[in-house]
């Protein structure tokens, strides 16, 4: 972990124990209708793309589907205010082509890079070719970005990239809700207006008292 995280880490710790002590106060809510919305979007989504890359680990699919509730409810496939952000997890425009030209052209990981490959669309792997390089991926880039608003297996490799990057092969433990919030701080919306208390209230809103797997 770099130092700027170190000293992100420190100041969101202490308001780890809060957001847990929040997340208890829904244990005996009705959950609320979008809790299916997210049931299915982890089981149809997140966990069948996990486990196409090796990644048979319910804290990442957990973080994973956090994330995609904080950022967009699972809906909002574009940022308000003409922001960069793109798809349900609202992965920003350059943080899409960074991944792509530091880490997947890299061959940094080679299963996942094949994932994406099989996600996207043909029209989308035809304009890439079947061995990407810089060059494709930078001409076709508008091309990628509509699959990265519209296409959620190929969001969910691109989120999960990015966290992989920053954080390791290792996922917080999904336990304690307040784990997964600050990991998305430090290692997600690192400049964003987001709290890991926003992640909790958004997560308890979403799902209520349903459990993830």
């Amino acid at each position: 972990m770099s130092k700027p995280h170190i000293i992100i880490a420190t100041a969101l710790i202490g308001a780890n124990g809060s957001v847990n002590q929040a997340a208890q106060k829904i244990k005996n809510q009705t959950p609320p209708p979008t809790a299916t919305m997210g049931l299915q979007f982890y089981r149809t989504i997140i966990w069948p793309t996990l486990t196409s890359i090796n990644v048979v680990d319910r804290d990442w699919a957990a973080l994973l589907l956090g994330t995609a509730i904080a950022e967009s409810n699972i809906s909002s496939r574009t940022q308000k205010g003409d922001g960069p952000g793109l798809g349900v997890y609202q992965v920003e425009k350059r943080t899409h082509k960074d991944n792509w030209d530091n880490w997947l052209l890299n061959k940094q990981d080679p299963p996942v890079l094949k994932a994406i490959m099989n996600a996207l669309t043909p029209s989308a792997v035809k304009a890439l070719g079947q061995r990407p390089t810089k060059t494709t991926v930078a001409s076709n880039i508008i091309i990628l970005e509509a699959e990265l608003q519209n296409n959620d297996v190929y969001a969910t490799l691109m989120a999960y990239t990015w966290y992989r990057r920053r954080m390791g092969p290792k996922a917080p433990n999904r336990s304690l809700l307040g784990n997964l919030a600050v990991a998305w701080k430090i290692y997600y919306n690192i400049t964003g207006a987001g709290t890991p208390k926003k992640f909790v209230a958004r997560w308890q809103s979403f799902m209520g008292p349903v459990k993830v797997p």
